[in-house]
């Protein structure tokens, strides 16, 4: 490839990187600018390691010393992952994108000894890779985001993520219908057709790579690293309830990107070739290519848009997913609740207690506006309802604890409160001090 390829290609994938709305979640909600400075130290990691790896074995004569862990690029390499890793846990698989690195473009490992003295190389880049990976996991599982087994079985857990890689790939070339939530698919079958052709295309693009490895090393290591960035938050972990998001492709999307890259630096190449027909083609290609980026900023800026609040935001989710994301009416009426429309918020609650009964969060919240209202025995109902669902929510004892108050019930409210008190709520464990003083 001449040095002119080189730069097309770079160009081409920057520009579809830094243009394509499916970035647009990472850069304007402000919660995940983390995605681009784990992106910065992720990157910087990697290219310092590219250096090191092109001048380790011409500078190292036996390839396993121990002072390879010593060379400043190495350290600069592996300090950079570690600020990679605090600034986002998904950098974990960086390790993994390193000894594909190292297999291609370094061409350092070609035999099982290679691989092994690679490998025993980045033991420190995977023993934090793994303090990382459970951590996240405890702190997961502490907040109660982790979906159990019996919920989401492996064999629908890998369905899911096979369906989630294509659906990638698919937003990547025509980046339509961007939704800030995906909700978590229902009735997942490998008879239906949209899972079978999932399972069968991934499959089929790796057999591809692997056909046609000799010679085109670099489409199974672009693969490799899509998949491998991915696999982090392709469910096989099941967090929260959403099975993809527009930020989780954040990094990966660079392989798929090259690849484009690639494609429009060989059809200039070949276009320049033409003898007869060069001109004509060159500029039927140009406006092809302007046609792209107009299209593509166009799409961003719109993307940009539904990110201007919280009312455009679930708005546009309601309006793309009306019934299978309650998540989108509850955060919806929190933020009517905040604005004092309590109308919009009650109904914004009754419509997720609609679509999902067993949201205690949300009786929690209309019996807090009911409250306001002065309907008191609605709020009571409410919140007996939230208790009903999760028994040790604490706040949901102290209010309807209240409430029995204001409506005479003493010792109902005092056992409301006692309760709130055994649970650890210091306002629980205050009224109960009152109520015996």
């Amino acid at each position: 490839m001449n040095e002119r390829m080189m730069l097309m290609v770079g160009g081409v994938t920057g520009i579809l990187f830094g243009l394509h709305p499916l970035h647009v979640e990472s850069v304007a909600w402000v919660a995940e600018r983390k995605d681009l400075l784990c992106a910065l130290f992720f990157l910087l990691s990697m290219t310092v390691y590219a250096k090191y790896g092109t001048l380790a074995d011409a500078e190292t004569p036996h390839p396993g010393s121990e002072s390879r862990y010593l060379k400043k690029l190495y350290l600069l390499s592996l300090g950079s992952f570690t600020l990679a890793l605090l600034s986002k846990p998904m950098a974990v698989t960086l390790p993994v994108c390193l000894l594909m690195l190292d297999w291609y473009p370094l061409k350092r490992i070609r035999s099982f000894r290679t691989f092994r003295i690679a490998f025993v190389e980045k033991v420190p880049f995977f023993a934090l890779s793994l303090a990382s990976s459970i951590l996240t996991i405890l702190a997961q599982a502490a907040g109660g985001s982790i979906v159990p087994i019996e919920y989401a079985p492996v064999s629908t857990r890998m369905l899911v993520a096979s369906k989630a890689l294509v659906v990638y790939l698919g937003k990547m070339m025509v980046p339509l219908n961007l939704v800030p939530f995906y909700p978590y698919p229902s009735d997942v079958s490998l008879l239906s057709l949209d899972y079978l052709f999932s399972v069968v295309l991934v499959l089929g693009i790796t057999m591809v790579c692997i056909v046609v490895i000799k010679g085109h090393e670099l489409l199974l290591s672009v693969w490799g690293y899509y998949v491998v960035t991915l696999m982090p938050v392709l469910g096989i972990v099941q967090i929260g309830n959403q099975f993809m998001a527009d930020r989780y492709v954040y990094l990966p999307s660079l392989g798929p990107f090259l690849i484009m890259g690639l494609a429009t630096a060989w059809l200039f190449e070949k276009v320049n070739a033409l003898q007869h027909w060069s001109r004509p083609a060159t500029l039927v290609c140009a406006a092809a290519a302007i046609g792209v980026l107009v299209s593509l900023s166009y799409l961003t800026v719109k993307q940009i848009g539904v990110w201007q609040n919280s009312i455009d935001l679930w708005t546009y989710v309601i309006k793309k997913e009306p019934v299978r994301a309650p998540l989108a009416y509850y955060n919806r009426g929190v933020y009517y609740a905040k604005k004092g429309q309590v109308d919009r918020a009650l109904n914004d609650f009754k419509k997720t207690t609609i679509l999902d009964p067993s949201d205690y969060q949300a009786y929690y919240n209309l019996g807090v506006l009911y409250g306001s209202t002065g309907l008191f025995d609605m709020a009571i109902e409410c919140f007996s309802t939230a208790i009903m669902i999760n028994q040790s929510y604490d706040m949901a004892y102290l209010n309807r604890g209240s409430y029995y108050a204001r409506t005479g019930r003493m010792e109902q409210a005092r056992a409301d409160y006692q309760k709130a008190c055994d649970l650890g709520n210091e306002n629980g464990c205050r009224q109960v001090k009152l109520r015996q003083s």
